[in-house]
C-alpha cells in the first residue's frame, strides 16, 4: 500500500473512532440520537395512572431508582396511563414516579444503534379510583408504512391517525377538538402510540353490562398489557385484543404489537379430556414447527410457494395456514405438540414464537399437551421457563412434572368416558432433553428416574381401574427417538423413511417401562422427513417384551428443514399425524393430513382389541402435487366448495416440476446452526 493511501486509511479510521466516541458520549448522557434536542415521549401527567400485567413475562418488580418507595402491587389492577421510554444503551428510563412500570422488552429487539425503547405504564387498584380519575380505555398506533391520511388536516396535526381512531363514533375527518373529546392522546410520535383515556365514572357508564355492575367492576378498562412481535402472532385469550397496526419502530417483520386485556381476567379451567358419546377421541400430533418471532424463512420448499414482493417465502405464515386447514378439516379433540416448537438460537422473542406455535389450539379451543425438543431450550429459555409461559394459556395441559426426576414436562394426560372418571386412555409425555452434557453422544437420553416414574404412574392408573373389565390403551409421546427405532429386523412399515434416524444412544430402561406400562404406540418427532410407523413383534433378543408400534409424526413446520425428494422428485411435504381412538372397539387408526394434498395419506389400523396388529393400508394417496397456479388447482378441486367456502377435493391431478429454493441442510448440519 502506498504511503499516501495509508495516511488516508488512518485518517478514516481516526474519524470513525471519534464519531463512535461522540455517539457513546451522547448515549451516556441519555440523549436520544433520533431526536437529539427533544424527548420522543410527550410529558406525562402523573396524577392518577395505572399499569397492569398478569403475565410472568411482564415483570412486576420495582425499578432500581424506585427501590426506596414502598409500593404495593394492585390486586385488581387498572391501567391509567401508558407511554414510551427511549433511553441509551447505557442509561435508564426516567419514570414519572415510583408507581410506574417498565414492560421488560426492548421494542427494538436490540436493533437500535445506541438506543432502546420500552413501553412504560402505570396501574392502580380499582378500589382506589375516584369518579374523576382517568383510566385507559383504548390503545392505538400509527404504523409508518400504513398511516391513514385525512385531506386538509395537516395544520392541526390530525392528518395521521390510528385506524382505531378513524373507526370511532366521530367523523372520518375529526378535528382536534373531536379527538380530544373522545379522549385520544398522542403519547409518542416516533412510535405512533396513542391512548384513549376516560374518567373512571364515564368508563363504567360506557361499558355497563349486566355482567358486573359493582363498584369495583373493570369492564371496559384496560387491565393488562403484553408486547409481541410480527404480523402473524395472535393471542386467543378471553378479553384480549391487539392493536390493528404495530408501533412504527423496529425491524420490518418484527414490528411490536401491543396486546391489551380489556376487562377482568377470565380464567378457563384446565380441561378434562373426555371421549365423545361414541367413545371416540381424535388426537393430532403436530411436530417440529420451528417457529420464529419474525416471519421465519422457508426451508426446502417447492418454487410454487407464495412469496412476498421481496421474493421471500414466509415460513411461519405457511405453517399457520397449514395447521389451520388441518384442524378445520379434521376437528381433533386433543393436540399434542411433540417438540421443537421453536426455531432455536435464532429466535429473538421467545414468547412471541411460542404463543404463535400454540395459538391455533387456542383459536379452535382444543386442549393441547406439549413436550419439548432439543431446539426449544436453545433459545436461551429453559424448558421450565417455557412451561411457565404455557401454564398461563387456556386449554394448555402441560405440567412441570415432578422435580425429583430429570427434565421438565414429564406428565400423563388421561381420557375417560362420558359419565365416569376412570382413565381408559393414557398418554405419557416424556422429556427427551437436548444436547448431551457429558458429550458422550450428540443427544441426551431419557433417564432411569423417568423410567421408574412411568412405572409409578402406570400402577397409580391401574389401581383406579381395579374391578373394571374394560380394556385400556396407552401411548407415549417423545421428541428424540429411542435406539429401538433403528432395529433392523424384518419390520413392517407404513410411511416414508427418507432420512437417517437420529436417535439417542442409550436406553436406561424407558422402553422396558413402556412395555410394563402397557404402552403400545410410541410417537416421536425430530427427524422431519421420516413419517413412518413400524410394527415390531415381540423379540426378547432386542428387549421387545410385546408387539409395539414406533411412529414418527413427520415435520409440520416450514421453518424446519424439508427436502428429501422422493422417487417422483417431489420434495417432502409437511404433514400432521392423526390418531382415531375408538374405545368401544378398542382400536386405533392413524393417518397423515398432508399440506397441499387435499386428502389423507397412509391411513391404516394400528390396534384392534387393544392389541397392536400388523399394518394394512386403508388409503394411500401420497403423491398429489403442490399447485403451481390457480388453473392447476382448479383441475384438482373443481368448482365445488363446502359450507365454509373451502374447496372440495376432486380429480384430475397431474405431475408438476419442483425445485429446491435453498441448498439442502441435513439434520446433522442443522443441529450445528
Amino acid at each position: 500500500m502506498r504511503p499516501r493511501t495509508k495516511r488516508h486509511v488512518r485518517k478514516l479510521v481516526n474519524f470513525l473512532v471519534v464519531l463512535l466516541g461522540f455517539g457513546l458520549l451522547l448515549s451516556f448522557f441519555g440523549i436520544n440520537l433520533s431526536h437529539p434536542f427533544k424527548s420522543s415521549s410527550k410529558p406525562l401527567n402523573s396524577n392518577t395512572v395505572a399499569e397492569s400485567s398478569d403475565s410472568k413475562v411482564a415483570s412486576s418488580q420495582l425499578s432500581d431508582y424506585a427501590s426506596a418507595f414502598e409500593y404495593k402491587e394492585p390486586d385488581n389492577p387498572v391501567v391509567v396511563d401508558i407511554s414510551i421510554c427511549t433511553r441509551s444503551r447505557f442509561g435508564s428510563c426516567e419514570l414519572p414516579d415510583p408507581t410506574w412500570r417498565i414492560y421488560p422488552k426492548d421494542l427494538l429487539l436490540g436493533n437500535g444503534w445506541m438506543n432502546k425503547m420500552y413501553l412504560i405504564y402505570k396501574h392502580v387498584d380499582v378500589s382506589t379510583l375516584k369518579d374523576e380519575d382517568l383510566v385507559v380505555t383504548g390503545i392505538a398506533s400509527t404504523h409508518q408504512y400504513e398511516k391513514p391520511h385525512i385531506p386538509d388536516r395537516e395544520k392541526d396535526g390530525t392528518s395521521i391517525l390510528p385506524v382505531e381512531m378513524l373507526t370511532e363514533s366521530f367523523l372520518d375527518e375529526p378535528t382536534e377538538a373531536e379527538i380530544k373529546e373522545n379522549g385520544w392522546v398522542e403519547r409518542d410520535f416516533e412510535s405512533g402510540l396513542w391512548i384513549q383515556r376516560k374518567s373512571f365514572k364515564k368508563a363504567k357508564q360506557d361499558s355497563r353490562t349486566d355482567k358486573d355492575d359493582s363498584r369495583d367492576s373493570v369492564e371496559g378498562m384496560i387491565t393488562a398489557l403484553k408486547v409481541l412481535y410480527g404480523d402473524d402472532v395472535q393471542y386467543y385469550v378471553p378479553n384480549w385484543n391487539r392493536t390493528s397496526t404495530p408501533l412504527s419502530v423496529g425491524r420490518k417483520y418484527e414490528l411490536p404489537y401491543i396486546f391489551y386485556r380489556k376487562g377482568p381476567l377470565v380464567k378457563i379451567p384446565k380441561p378434562e379430556i373426555k371421549l365423545d358419546k361414541s367413545d371416540r377421541l381424535r388426537i393430532a400430533q403436530i411436530s417440529d414447527l420451528h417457529m420464529n418471532s419474525g416471519h421465519g424463512i422457508c426451508r426446502e420448499v417447492a418454487s410454487s410457494f407464495d412469496r412476498d414482493v421481496y421474493g421471500e417465502c414466509h415460513a411461519d405464515r405457511l405453517t399457520l395456514e397449514f395447521m389451520d386447514a388441518a384442524l378445520h378439516n379434521e376437528i381433533p379433540d386433543l393436540i399434542v405438540f411433540s417438540g421443537d416448537l421453536l426455531l432455536g438460537a435464532g429466535v429473538r422473542d421467545v414468547e412471541t414464537a411460542l404463543i404463535k406455535a400454540v395459538s391455533i389450539a387456542m383459536k379452535y379451543k382444543i386442549p393441547f399437551a406439549t413436550i419439548w425438543g432439543n431446539h426449544d431450550s436453545e433459545t436461551g429459555f429453559s424448558n421450565y421457563e417455557l412451561t411457565e409461559i404455557l401454564l398461563e394459556l387456556p386449554y394448555s395441559l402441560i405440567e412441570h412434572g415432578p422435580e425429583s426426576i430429570p427434565g421438565d414436562g414429564n406428565y400423563v394426560v388421561t381420557a375417560s368416558k362420558q359419565g365416569d372418571e376412570y382413565p381408559v386412555l393414557s398418554l405419557y409425555m416424556i422429556d427427551t432433553h437436548g444436547r448431551s452434557r457429558d458429550r458422550t453422544s450428540a443427544y441426551d437420553w431419557v433417564k432411569k428416574e423417568q423410567a421408574d416414574w412411568v412405572l409409578e404412574q402406570s400402577k397409580a392408573i391401574t389401581s383406579q381401574l381395579k374391578g373394571l373389565n374394560d380394556l385400556t390403551i396407552s401411548m407415549a409421546f417423545i421428541h428424540i427417538p429411542t435406539p429401538h427405532y433403528v432395529i433392523s429386523l424384518d419390520v413392517q412399515r407404513v410411511g416414508n423413511s427418507l432420512e437417517g434416524i437420529s436417535c439417542t444412544v442409550r436406553d436406561e430402561g424407558i422402553m422396558s417401562a413402556f412395555f410394563q406400562a402397557g404402552v403400545s404406540i410410541i410417537n416421536a418427532g425430530h427427524d422431519h422427513a421420516n413419517d413412518f410407523c413400524q410394527y415390531l413383534m415381540e423379540n426378547p433378543e432386542f428387549k421387545l417384551d410385546s408387539d409395539i408400534y414406533l411412529c414418527y409424526g413427520g415435520g409440520a413446520g416450514y421453518g424446519g428443514y424439508g427436502g428429501y425428494p422422493d422417487a417422483h422428485n417431489v420434495l417432502y411435504k409437511r404433514r400432521i399425524r392423526f390418531f382415531d381412538v375408538d374405545m368401544k372397539h378398542h382400536s386405533v387408526v392413524t393417518y397423515h393430513f398432508v399440506d397441499k394434498l387435499g386428502g389423507h395419506s397412509n391411513k391404516f389400523v394400528l390396534m384392534e382389541d387393544a392389541i397392536p396388529v400388523p399394518p394394512s393400508v386403508i388409503v394411500d394417496v401420497e403423491h398429489v402435487p403442490v399447485f403451481e397456479d390457480d388453473e392447476t388447482r382448479q383441475q384438482y378441486y373443481g368448482d365445488a366448495v363446502d359450507e365454509d367456502g373451502l374447496p372440495i377435493p376432486g380429480s384430475g391431478t397431474e405431475t408438476l416440476e419442483y425445485e429446491d429454493n435453498d441448498e439442502f441442510i441435513g439434520d446433522e448440519e442443522l443441529e450445528e446452526d
